[in-house]
C-alpha cells in the first residue's frame, strides 16, 4: 500500500513514474492511495494494469486544510494524545503548537478517507502487509494509523517510508519543527532517505535509530545518448525545475545577463512551470536582449526524456537553495550531460567537480555561475568530452533506475 501526495494524479512525484513498474514484480497487490488532491483531480499517468489507485479526498483541499488548522489547534488544548508527544518539542510556541494541531487533524481526517477506500479489501488473504509512505510527513502518521486498522485483519504489516528533503530537514522551514518526528521513527521498521547527506542529518539528530535507516537513491531510465558535437564559444544550456521561490531561477537570468553583452552564442531552455513564471518571463526579456531562450512549461517525465533524446544540450544548470538528490540532474547526467549546481542537500554526491561538472557555493554569487558558464562556453567537443563520459558513467554506477528501484522494491518486501 503506497501513500503518495498525488501520484499518479497530478504532476508531482514523476519519479514514482519508474519506480512503480519494479514494485509489481514482488507484490501480490499493490494499491495506491493518493491523499493531497482535489477531490476531482483526474488522472494524469500512466499505471500498471495490476496497480489499483484512488484519489481518496471528497471535500475540497482548501475546506479540508481550514478545517486541520481549527480543528487541530483546538484539540491540543484538550486531551488529544499527539499533541502531548510533541509536547516538550513544542514548548511555548503557539506556532509549533498550530503545525502540531493541523498535521494530527490532517492525518485523522485523511485516515478515514484511507479506510473508507480500502474497506473492500479482505487483508486477511495477505501474508504479509507493506505500507510505504512517500514522504516522511502526513502520510507517515497516516501509515502508523493504518497499521492499527488494518492488523485487526493482517497481523504481519511493516512500516517503510522514503524521506526526500523538506521532509527531513527541520531547519529548513520557517518554525525548525517538524511533528512527531520521533513518533514515526518509533514506529517504522526502516527510513530510506534518498541521499547520504540526509541520512548523516538523521543520524546526528536521531542517533539511536541508526539500525533503520538506510539509504536507497532514486534513479531515471535508461534511454541512451545522442552522438554529440560542440562550437567552441556556442552554449545549449538546459534548466529544469518549478518555478519556486526556492529554486532560485531568477540567478540564472541574473548570470546569463553578465555574458549578455558578449560575443557568445547562449541558448537557454527552461523545462518547469510555477507561481513565478510570468515574474521569470519578464525578468528574462528585460535583462536578457542577446540570449536566446524559451521557457517549455511543464513536460511529462516521457516529454523530458524525449527532449533530451532530441536535442543537443551541452550544460545543465541548477540553482535552488534546498535539494534533497534532485532527479532532475539524474535525468540530465543519464544522457551525459555535465552540470553546474550549487552544493545544498545531497547534490555532491552526483557532481564531482572538474570531473562531471562544478559545485558552486550554497550560497553562490552569479558571478561565480556566469564565470563557469562561460568557461565552458569556451570548450570544444573533445574539451567536454571527459565531462560527458564522467556524467553518464556516475549515472550508471548510482542512478540507474533498473538497478536502484529492483532492489528497493526486493527490500520493501523484505525489510
Amino acid at each position: 500500500m503506497l501513500l503518495t501526495s498525488e501520484y499518479p494524479y497530478g504532476k508531482a512525484e514523476t519519479f514514482i513514474e519508474s519506480e512503480i513498474n519494479y514494485h509489481t514484480d514482488n507484490f501480490e497487490k499493490v494499491i495506491i492511495l493518493s491523499i493531497d488532491l482535489q477531490k476531482n483531480a483526474q488522472i494524469t499517468r500512466a499505471v500498471p494494469e495490476s496497480v489499483d489507485y484512488y484519489n481518496v479526498t471528497p471535500i475540497d483541499k482548501k475546506i479540508g486544510r481550514a478545517t486541520d488548522v481549527l480543528l487541530g489547534t483546538l484539540q491540543s488544548f484538550g486531551n488529544d494524545k499527539y499533541y502531548k508527544l510533541d509536547k516538550d518539542t513544542i514548548g511555548g510556541s503557539l506556532s509549533k503548537r498550530v503545525f502540531n494541531g493541523y498535521f494530527c487533524h490532517r492525518a485523522k481526517r485523511e485516515l478515514k478517507y484511507c479506510l473508507d477506500t480500502v474497506k473492500k479489501y479482505d487483508f486477511s488473504q495477505y501474508d504479509e502487509v507493506v505500507i510505504y509512505s512517500y514522504w516522511m510527513f502526513v502520510s507517515s502518521l497516516i501509515g502508523i494509523m493504518l497499521k492499527e486498522e488494518i492488523s485487526k485483519e493482517c497481523n504481519n504489516i511493516r512500516l517503510v517510508t522514503r524521506c526526500h528533503g523538506y521532509d527531513v530537514y527541520e531547519h529548513t522551514n520557517k518554525l525548525k519543527f517538524l511533528p512527531m518526528r520521533k513518533y514515526i521513527l518509533d514506529n517504522y521498521d526502516c527510513i530510506f532517505p534518498c541521499s547520504e547527506f540526509a541520512k548523516d542529518y538523521l543520524l546526528k539528530k536521531y542517533p539511536s535509530y541508526a539500525d533503520k535507516i538506510k539509504v536507497s537513491y532514486l534513479g531515471t531510465v535508461e534511454h541512451g545518448c545522442r552522438e554529440y558535437s560542440k562550437k567552441a564559444g556556442e552554449l545549449r544550456l538546459v534548466s529544469c525545475s518549478n518555478m519556486v521561490g526556492l529554486k532560485q531561477n531568477h540567478k540564472i537570468i541574473e548570470a546569463l545577463s553578465l555574458l549578455d553583452d558578449s560575443d557568445i552564442n547562449i541558448i537557454w531552455t527552461h523545462i518547469g512551470d510555477g507561481p513565478l513564471r510570468s515574474n521569470l518571463e519578464s525578468l528574462a526579456k528585460d535583462k536578457l536582449k542577446n540570449i536566446n531562450f524559451n521557457f517549455l512549461g511543464h513536460l511529462s517525465n516521457c516529454d523530458v526524456y524525449e527532449y533530451y533524446t532530441e536535442n543537443d544540450v551541452d550544460l545543465f544548470v541548477n540553482t535552488s537553495s534546498i535539494e534533497g538528490l534532485p532527479v532532475s540532474i539524474m535525468e540530465a547526467i543519464s544522457f551525459g550531460i555535465p552540470v553546474v549546481a550549487p552544493d545544498v542537500g545531497g547534490v555532491s554526491e552526483i557532481i564531482i567537480p572538474d570531473n562531471n561538472g562544478k559545485l558552486l557555493k550554497a550560497s553562490f554569487e552569479v558571478t561565480e555561475l556566469a564565470e563557469y558558464i562561460k568557461i565552458f562556453t569556451d570548450m570544444d567537443t573533445q574539451q567536454i568530452a571527459p565531462f560527458r563520459q564522467n556524467a553518464r558513467l556516475k549515472w550508471s554506477e548510482n542512478f540507474n533506475a533498473e538497478k536502484n528501484y529492483s532492489a528497493f522494491s526486493a527490500d520493501l518486501s523484505d525489510t
